[in-house]
Parts: structure tokens; sequence; C-alpha cells
């Protein structure tokens, strides 16, 4: 009489016979079913992987390192410039100077002086517009590593939105022409012209990928008696902003008002 199930070497099945052995083939394969892992399985609907949120905070992580390590290469070729400019400024002044002496000797004419003078104002505002810019680096680095943070703001017309980082106002009527309202504001405000930091499309808003050429950056605190009356007159007058508070950690504060619609990534 045959067995049931004949011995096979270790690790197969055993050969069956009749029903008894179709029955012992079935309750071995479930088993080995049930104990074996599921490799390659997809995670169940709406259930993300444990590493998802990590790896995204991984990539935003190394996303704003080489942004940032963009902005410093940057602030060393503005420092270096500065350096160059701040020679020309003494050089001017010291040419103005000896200038003005020699107008009292009646040795130079009127119109050479008023050259020379020309020349040290024109080397103190390329020197002071530098040094802005410096100034204001780590700001654009700020309001390029906010712009994910944007997306989940309201984007209601007029809407308002204060945050302990950055205020926004979702503005309707804007375009470049409007730079000169808002000069004319801040002028006969406080007496000066509005610290403009960033006019347009800069050098590191096209390092960095950004599209700035629809705005501008006042570089004034938004909490400060110049940064609420600023954004008050940008109410009153429908112009959309964006004010920082503080920037990126480990970075200079660079806190400004970016007046126009938000950057966006160039190509988008």
């Amino acid at each position: 009489m045959a067995s049931i199930a004949e011995k096979e070497p270790y690790g197969r099945f055993p050969r069956t016979n009749g029903v008894a052995g179709k029955r012992i083939l079935v309750v071995l394969g479930l088993a080995a079913l049930l104990a074996a892992p599921v490799f390659g399985a997809e995670p169940s609907p709406g259930r993300k992987p444990a590493s998802t949120k990590s790896s995204l905070k991984s990539d935003s992580e190394t996303k704003l390192k080489e942004l940032s390590s963009k902005v410093d290469d940057y602030k060393l070729s503005l420092a270096k410039l500065r350096d160059l400019q701040q020679q020309n400024v003494h050089t001017a002044e010291a040419k103005a100077v000896k200038v003005r002496e020699l107008v009292a000797s009646q040795i130079v004419s009127r119109r050479e002086v008023e050259a020379v003078e020309l020349e040290f104002a024109r080397a103190k505002a390329d020197l002071e517009k530098t040094t802005l810019e410096l100034d204001h680096a780590d700001g654009i680095l700020q309001e390029v590593a906010a712009l994910d943070k944007l997306l989940t703001l309201p984007n209601r017309p007029n809407s308002y939105v204060s945050t302990g980082v950055l205020i926004r106002y979702n503005g309707t009527r804007w375009n470049m022409a409007e730079v000169a309202k808002v000069d004319g504001f801040f002028t006969s405000r406080f007496g000066r012209r509005a610290p403009i930091s960033a006019f347009g499309q800069t050098a590191l808003h096209s390092r960095l990928g950004y599209d700035h050429s629809n705005a501008i950056d006042i570089a004034t605190h938004p909490d400060s008696a110049e940064g609420r009356a600023l954004m008050e007159f940008l109410r009153a007058a429908g112009i959309p902003f964006l004010a920082f508070r503080s920037a990126v950690p480990g970075k200079a504060t660079g806190p400004h008002i970016h007046v126009g619609l938000p950057s966006r990534r160039l190509g988008h």
C-alpha cells in the first residue's frame, strides 16, 4: 500500500497521493504564504511611507543649503566690490577737497569743481547701493525660502495674513509704474527716498533662479514706524506686499518689505 507522503530532500514539498495528500499540500501552501514576507508591496491607499516626510524635509534642507551657498558666494563678490568702491570714494573725496582749495584761489573754474563734486557723489552712491545689496542679500534668501509657506496662506483678493515671521496683503493693483507713488509717499512722510534694496530683477535673484522682475524690496523693518506707515499706505492703495520680520536662522536679520506679487521660480 502506497504511503500518503514519501520523504523528499529538505526544503521541498513532499510527494502526495490521494485526497489526504492534496489537503496536506493546501495547508502547507497557506502556511508558507502567511509566513513569507511581502516584498515590493505597495502601501495602503491614503497612507504614506514613514520615510516620506523625513525625505521631503531632507530635500528642503538640501535645497536651502544650496541656495545659502549661492548667497554666500554672491556676498563675497559684493564685499570685494565694496572694498574697491570705498577706495574710489576716498580718492574722489581727496580730489574734491583739493579742487575746492584751488577754486578759492581762482586756479580752477567752477565747472571743473562741479565735475569733481559729481564724481564724488556718484562714487558715494555706488558704495551705498552695494552696501544696501550686501545687507539685504540674506533677506532675499529668506524670501525665497518662504515661497513654499506662502502657498499655504489664503490667496483671496485683498486677503491679509500676519504671522510671527511674515505679513502678506494680497492686493490687486500693481505694476512697476506704481513705484513712483510708493517712493513719493515715503519721501513726503519721512523726508528721504525709500531705501529700495532690489529694483526689479537683480543678479542675486537670477542666480537663485527666481523672477523678481515685477517687484521691489524696501529695506525697512515692518514693525518699525516707517514699516507700519508704509504697509498702511500700501493696503489703502490696494498694492500687494510681503513683509518679512526675520531671516533664515544663522543669517543676518535682513527684514524688508517686498512690494508687488510674490517672486516665482524662473520658467514657471
